[in-house]
């Protein structure tokens, strides 16, 4: 699990399967990296060390990985640097890729009538939070309405995010997560809908009440 705690910065729970990670260990962890600058073992204890079997926290990145990355100690701080550049880079060309088809596609479905699409851009506490409800909203399709997932992350919801949803009139979805003043201020004068949850199952059934508020109404002749 990863996630962004509050007074630590972002944070990291593993599990050791080969070697030790101490404390001062250098590491490339999926796009991000950083330095060991602190280890909690399970009973919540500061540790200067974990060996093979043991689960820990780790305190020390510069931001928060995706949930089951992969840690790996390297041998210089600039070799995790350039790795995770890389990896990052890669990344980012992917999911501007992506972007830009979805945008695409989700404009040429408005475009015809047969189907409405809710953009939503999602924002989570914790990475495990981000895919279960990345995928519980994924089963909301019928053959009159969908949802396009635009883009999902760990953390405070961001101007970047208030961007894309002006230019896509996509609804917000937060999960334990807030806007700050600026940010909020942003979303109010752009018009963007930021919807705030802290109970998983609220959140399907709030999107489900948003695409049945915006399906036009069944008109029926009777003689």
């Amino acid at each position: 699990e990863a996630k962004q705690e509050k007074g630590l910065g972002a944070v990291a729970t593993v599990l050791m399967r080969q070697g030790t990670l101490k404390i001062g260990d250098v590491f490339v962890v999926g796009e991000t990296f950083g330095r060991v600058r602190g280890l909690i073992n399970s009973n919540g204890e500061r540790v200067k060390s974990v060996r093979p079997g043991q689960p820990a926290v780790v305190l020390g990145l510069n931001t928060v990985p995706g949930a089951g990355d992969e840690l790996r100690v390297m041998e210089s701080e600039a070799q995790t640097r350039e790795v995770a550049a890389y990896r990052a880079q890669k990344a980012k060309d992917k999911a501007n890729a992506v972007k830009r088809s979805s945008l695409e596609e989700l404009f040429a479905k408005r475009d015809d009538n047969k189907k409405l699409i809710l953009p939503i851009i999602l924002r989570a506490d914790v990475q495990g939070s981000v895919e279960a409800i990345s995928d519980m909203v994924k089963d909301i399709n019928t053959d009159k309405v969908g949802v396009e997932i635009l883009s999902s992350g760990v953390g405070q919801i961001t101007e970047g995010d208030i961007r894309l949803a002006t230019a896509s009139g996509a609804v917000i979805i937060a999960f334990n997560v807030r806007a700050d003043s600026v940010v909020r201020d942003m979303a109010r004068s752009n018009g963007v809908d930021i919807r705030y949850h802290s109970v998983v199952y609220r959140i399907t059934d709030e999107i489900k009440e948003i695409l049945s508020g915006k399906l036009a109404p069944e008109k029926r002749e009777t003689f």
